[in-house]
Order: C-alpha cells, then sequence, then structure tokens
C-alpha cells in the first residue's frame, strides 16, 4: 500500500535538519502525524514539535522542527502518491482478516496545506490473508 512508505519518509527526514525553517504559521504546508501504539508518538510541525511515547514512563516532548525543503519534499510525495484522495479511515474487510493483533500501532495524519487539509486514520491491528501465487 503506498501509504505504508510515509512513515518511512517521515523517519529520513528526522536525520538532518540543516536547512532554513520558516515559522509554522507562514507556511503553506503543516502535518501532525501521530503513530505508535494508541498513536502517542507525534510529530507536530504546527508547533514545531515531536513527542516520544516512553511507554511507562509517560511521554517527552521537544522542540524539534524540519526545515522548508524537507516540509516540501514530504509535500511532494504525498501529492505523487494521492494522499488527499485517500480515504479518511482505512477499512479491512473482515472476511479477509486471519487475526488480530493487539496492542496494534495506529497512524494519524492530520495535515494542512494550501490546496486542501486532510485528516487521516488506519488502525492496523488485523492481519490479512496472504495469497499465494
Amino acid at each position: 500500500m503506498k501509504l505504508s512508505i510515509l512513515p518511512l519518509i517521515l523517519v529520513l527526514t528526522f536525520i538532518s535538519c540543516t536547512d532554513s525553517t520558516s515559522p509554522a504559521a507562514s507556511r503553506d504546508f503543516n502535518l501532525k502525524f501521530s503513530y505508535g501504539i494508541g498513536a502517542r508518538n507525534i510529530l507536530n510541525t504546527f508547533q514545531n514539535t515531536y513527542t516520544k511515547d516512553l511507554i511507562l514512563n509517560g511521554t517527552v516532548t521537544v522542540s524539534f522542527a524540519l526545515s522548508d525543503s524537507e516540509l516540501n519534499r514530504i509535500s511532494a510525495k504525498m501529492t505523487e502518491i494521492g494522499f488527499y484522495t485517500y480515504p479518511d479511515t482505512f477499512i479491512v474487510k473482515t472476511g479477509d482478516t486471519v487475526g488480530i493483533i493487539t496492542p496494534c500501532n495506529t497512524y494519524i495524519y492530520d495535515v494542512s496545506s494550501k490546496s486542501a487539509n486532510k485528516k487521516l486514520y488506519w488502525n492496523d491491528e488485523i492481519i490479512i490473508r496472504t495469497l499465494k501465487l
């Protein structure tokens, strides 16, 4: 599924933040990406923060800003894969279910751009039957 490359893109952008960063309010593109168990890990470019789930020790939030070029690359990739046309909630047909994982990862994208706003929810608890070719 095309959506599964977005977490990888975001992680790769964490590696280097060397370009200039505009104030969030002046940017044409911002996102809040929540993921993990209970979606408690949060990259929030609206507030220039990153929150890490420390499991038993709560969460910690730090100042964190992606550069303008990193945000532009993420925005371009979202447009390229048709992110804004994805359903708001991903639902897997129960007939395809083999099992359920608990606890499971949840992904929430809250994206605002000059051309569109999109909130997407994906709960990854269902294991789908794999077809052998």
